[in-house]
């Protein structure tokens, strides 16, 4: 029997208490699928969606029950649904995220999204150009991350600064971070998606993320979403696209590979 912690008087939940989630990446799709996901009447998603635990902590030393009371808040609608989960795309790119995230619950089943890795850091770019955090023009603020990131790591002086901040280029190198994944968590506990498939194909993706998370599929299915494009005002220079294609091109490449049926 699952241990118990309690929440307001007499309510029980389950400890762990999320069982699954969406850690990314980044601007492919996972508010969309977190949206379909919270209606369905087994699931229960947390408020919000992104939670930010493990990548604005250092969770490893906590024990999971302790991370369980800093979950209650964002559960306060939980309803004994079996699968509890959140999304906070930012996970899969901190190797110390992915190990928290096993030290909390080592059974986790984990949802990432991909989708072409030089439209991702454009998409990335426009998000933090659209909440005035960027104030560089596009071709510049590409060309010049390495830079930029190794001075917010040296003068911020945060763990973290230098990869939360200026990293459009480097979040897009899936391979490190699924590498990085996979040396935690064995692939049954994987579900690898492209983000075109919620749009295209969105009936047959949903039912295999039912499927993966061992729940019904639901009549009806809940109506399509609209998955967000890359901003077209904010495009590079032809001169910076070529250097993204370049810098970005084994990404690319095996990400072709591994969805080798997608319809461009």
């Amino acid at each position: 029997m699952k241990p118990v912690v309690l929440m307001k008087g007499s309510r029980k939940l389950p400890s762990p208490l999320v069982n699954f989630m969406i850690i990314g990446a980044q601007k492919c799709g996972t508010t969309a699928l977190a949206r379909y996901l919270a209606e369905h009447p087994s699931v229960c998603m947390a408020w919000g969606k992104e939670v930010h635990l493990f990548d604005s902590l250092a969770p490893v030393g906590f024990a999971p029950q302790r991370l369980d009371r800093f979950y209650h808040g964002y559960f306060e609608h939980y309803r004994g649904e079996p699968i509890v989960g959140e999304a906070t795309p930012s996970y899969l790119y901190f190797p110390e995220a992915i190990a928290g995230l096993h030290h909390y619950n080592p059974r986790l089943k984990l949802i990432v999204l991909l989708r072409d890795p030089l439209e991702r850091a454009l998409s990335a770019y426009a998000m933090e150009r659209n909440r005035g955090r960027e104030s560089w023009p596009v071709d510049p603020a590409l060309c010049l991350e390495p830079v930029r990131r190794l001075a917010a790591s040296v003068f911020r002086g945060s763990r973290t600064a230098h990869r939360t901040t200026f990293s459009y280029v480097d979040r897009s190198r899936y391979r490190r971070q699924l590498d990085t994944l996979g040396s935690y968590f064995p692939k049954e506990q994987i579900l690898l998606l492209h983000a075109e498939a919620l749009g295209r194909r969105y009936e047959e993706t949903l039912r295999s993320v039912y499927a993966f998370l061992g729940i019904s599929v639901p009549s009806p299915l809940p109506p399509p979403r609209r998955v967000r494009q890359t901003e077209r005002k904010y495009r590079p220079s032809s001169l910076t696209l070529a250097w993204l294609r370049w810098v970005l091109r084994k990404e690319r490449r095996w990400l072709r590979e591994r969805f080798p049926n997608r319809s461009d």
